[in-house]
């Protein structure tokens, strides 16, 4: 109970702990009686106080309370829970890379991001401790990295979002790949410029978002001139033609070969 939270099924609560049958039947019963244990509403079980739940989960040892969050982000998403909801237990249960508790926590983010964006941002934040620094990691890392900036801009936290936005600004990364990628990589960067300028203005730094706006598009490729086309070309001419006009020759003495 301590490791699933304030509620929990009996079911649940039976696979988490290993115990099912006659013998999980007895410890719930034992813990009742010492009023450890309670029933709540829609056949829930509960401890009595937060603080005897806080205190039953730090008692744990550190590795046996890792396979319980890790089993209880299992017997969660086999409920069908929200990614929400399981990503506490694939926080607490990380020791390492894993895609999938990372793609939890990436998932809990995007559906907290506009009603609880500093939840959003936590989540973020746990991802990007254990995404690794390689390069085929880099446009990810990038973009949870501008998302967790956004956040952090909305629920207040504006300089700790504008030291974001500056290490990306000033510290790209390439990312392996085609063209493809680098267009990719482009409108991040065009992202994160305009985040960052919004961030400068509502830190009352208007000069410096205006001069960042300005400033951003010198970096761009300049445009390819184009060579003007020479007098007498012939343009606008059927295929397979072309006039045998000198520059300047009178119209009446235009011919045509074919």
């Amino acid at each position: 109970m301590a490791v699933l939270g304030k509620h929990a099924t009996p079911a649940v609560v039976s696979r988490v702990t290993g115990r099912s049958g006659t013998a999980f039947t007895i410890d719930v019963h034992a813990l009742t009686r010492r009023d450890l244990l309670r029933s709540a509403p829609q056949g829930l079980l509960t401890l009595r106080h937060p603080v005897v739940r806080t205190l039953v989960h730090e008692s744990k040892p550190f590795l046996r309370r890792v396979e319980m969050h890790r089993l209880a982000a299992q017997e969660l998403a086999r409920a069908g829970a929200s990614a929400a909801e399981r990503a506490h237990h694939g926080e607490q249960s990380l020791t390492a890379w894993d895609p999938a508790a990372v793609t939890v926590l990436d998932e809990a983010a995007a559906r907290t991001a506009r009603t609880a964006p500093a939840s959003c941002a936590h989540w973020l934040d746990v991802a990007l401790r254990h995404l690794p620094h390689a390069p085929e990691h880099t446009a990810r890392r990038h973009e949870l990295v501008l998302r967790r900036a956004r956040a952090l801009a909305a629920c207040g936290c504006l300089r700790e979002s504008r030291y974001l936005l500056q290490e990306l600004i000033a510290n790209p990364r390439r990312s392996p790949g085609g063209p493809a990628a680098g267009e990719n990589q482009g409108r991040l960067r065009v992202r994160t410029v305009v985040l960052y300028a919004l961030v400068e203005r509502h830190l009352a730094r208007c000069t410096e978002a205006v001069a960042l706006l300005r400033r951003e598009p010198a970096r761009g490729p300049r445009p390819r001139r184009r060579r003007p086309a020479r007098p007498g070309t012939g343009l606008g001419r059927a295929p397979g033609q072309r006039h045998l006009v000198r520059p300047g020759a009178p119209w009446e003495k235009r011919t045509r070969a074919t």
